[in-house]
């Protein structure tokens, strides 16, 4: 009997360790992000010297408050995770038996954006979770979220806020308004449904109330004004 317990713990740790090796040997190396590289999700050019690539002081105050407090109110004040949303994630995911909700923060989706792939599995989470830290570790967070901003869908292939903003409103990051910025950043969940009623020249009625949702968060924020908002 003892004999096939030590035979059974030898096979687990076996296993474990080759688990382990196996994580951390694949995975992409977070340093790269400094340069120019091919994201894995999408095969997106982010590169500083692309012509599409846009600098964070380039990039309107309101598109970025916006954007913040739609998809990671506490990006400045965490650590790449946002321990409330994943817990809810979880809950809600362990609930279902599905991985129905995320809870990613701007620095997973970034982790995710360039070196992962849409599998929603708890081994690619467990990977985009390590990058993120890593990346926290790495980067300071004006420069990821400028490198977020200029990889992240905004539509049917279109990546990046320079693009968005030209195919949007025709004009550049610089000059997005509190209201265009609301309506950029509401897509981001699911660019390519959200961004319909583009097409349709109307905004559907989700649309409406999340713009308006986005632009009472940024008021809260202390981002945008009762006066601007009102």
């Amino acid at each position: 009997m003892i004999r096939y317990l030590l035979i059974a713990l030898g096979t687990v740790i076996l296993v474990f360790a080759a688990t382990v090796f196996v994580f951390f040997y694949t995975l992409p190396n977070p340093k790269t992000l400094s340069g120019c590289l091919k994201t894995s999700l999408y095969s997106v050019d982010l590169c500083p010297k692309h012509s599409r690539y846009v600098k964070l002081k380039n990039i309107s105050h309101y598109l970025i408050h916006a954007v913040i407090a739609a998809e990671d109110g506490s990006f400045y004040s965490h650590k790449g995770f946002d321990w409330h949303e994943m817990k809810q994630s979880f809950e809600l995911n362990w609930r279902t038996g599905k991985m129905r909700r995320g809870g990613s923060t701007l620095t997973q989706q970034l982790a995710k954006n360039v070196y992962l792939s849409k599998d929603k599995s708890y081994w690619r989470k467990l990977r985009e979770a390590y990058l993120a830290a890593e990346i926290e570790k790495l980067y300071s967070k004006d420069f990821i979220l400028e490198k977020y901003l200029n990889v992240v869908e905004f539509g049917p292939n279109l990546y990046g806020i320079g693009p968005a903003a030209e195919h949007y409103f025709q004009k550049p990051p610089s000059l997005l308004t509190a209201l265009e910025s609301a309506y950029l950043a509401h897509l981001l969940p699911n660019p390519k449904v959200y961004s319909r009623g583009f097409k349709r020249g109307e905004l559907s009625n989700f649309s409406k109330k999340m713009v308006q949702v986005i632009l009472r968060r940024m008021v809260s924020f202390g981002k945008l004004s009762q006066s601007a908002y009102d």
